[in-house]
């Protein structure tokens, strides 16, 4: 769909107002805004979609007031068009698993779209793309905090290994991290090369990646994984809001793209956090995958500008 700018801004505040509202109840997992569904279906109609991960059954409303009582969500108090999905969400890190693929090996020149890990992480997820400090110009790589980092007080200049741990990386540090939005809501890390092996704009069977921009509602984007490979979504929510559960408590992530499935597809997996989302034909960043849902099949990315600006680094395009 293509949302018209009026409607996308009251949409815009109304979610704000869902948010201040909902997001830290216990039932909410995501707050954003996107296209209505209705039995399913695409409905075409804008709306403040709030994801909860269990829909409560359907009975009176009074009886559902006394039942939930404070987790109770009131959709009267949001002065737009609603709707509830229910989905889980968790980050897509894995843990070690029996295979081989070039995404597992050592990657000469480094790519995106291959397994890397924090040299004390013992599982694995994708090094998103090469990107360029601002200040500096030095090279350095970009994935998830959860993937490069995972410690709330890390150790200075953590290293970072290609392949992962999990993939047999032991040893293959390729450089350490100097930069991380985990406490100001974006779940992006990067890390500086030390000079030990070529590096390339590419994303690994995509192509160049050279600039970012911001994600578009119901636009099919594609993105190449550790994971799952190289797979296609469509933007169904935008703007969204999530309190992810990480070690020490719950963080607020922010900016979110919610990726639906293309005719039932697998969108994304266990893996796959830190895989950059890119419009198929420009290889124009959009979005930077960390967390999904497999029942339903469901995608959640950082918008890229923002990640971009929070992190002070550029593609190198």
């Amino acid at each position: 769909m293509r949302a018209a700018p009026d409607a996308l801004a009251k949409a815009r505040r109304a979610a704000d107002i869902a948010k201040a509202l909902y997001l830290h109840n216990p039932r909410v997992s995501l707050i954003d805004v996107g296209e209505k569904r209705e039995g399913g279906e695409r409905t075409g109609r804008l709306a403040v979609r709030i994801h909860v991960t269990r829909k409560p059954i359907d009975q009176p409303l009074g009886e559902l007031q006394a039942q939930l009582g404070a987790d109770f969500i009131d959709t009267d108090r949001i002065p737009f068009e609603t709707d509830i999905i229910e989905a889980i969400y968790a980050m897509h890190e894995a843990w070690p698993m029996a295979q081989t693929s070039q995404r597992a090996g050592t990657a000469n020149p480094l790519v995106g779209g291959v397994s890397i890990s924090s040299e004390y992480l013992w599982g694995y997820g994708t090094l998103g793309c090469v990107v360029t400090d601002r200040v500096s110009g030095d090279p350095m790589v970009l994935s998830n905090w959860h993937v490069l980092v995972a410690m709330l007080f890390p150790s200075s200049l953590m290293g970072v290994v290609q392949p992962g741990l999990g993939d047999g990386g032991w040893g293959q540090r390729i450089g350490a991290v100097v930069r991380h939005g985990i406490y100001r809501g974006h779940d992006a890390a990067v890390a500086v090369l030390d000079g030990g092996r070529h590096w390339s704009d590419e994303l690994l069977d995509l192509g160049s990646i050279r600039s970012a921009r911001s994600p578009i509602l119901g636009e099919t984007l594609t993105k190449s994984g550790r994971g799952s490979g190289v797979t296609s979504g469509i933007v169904e929510g935008i703007d969204g809001a999530h309190p992810m559960r990480y070690t020490g408590g719950m963080l607020e992530i922010r900016d979110i793209m919610h990726l639906g499935s293309a005719e039932g597809s697998e969108v994304s997996t266990g893996g796959d956090s830190g895989s950059v989302w890119c419009d198929p034909d420009t290889i124009d960043g959009v979005g930077l995958h960390f967390a999904g849902s497999n029942s339903p099949e469901f995608a959640l990315a950082m918008a890229l500008p923002p990640v971009l600006d929070e992190l002070n680094v550029r593609l190198p395009g």
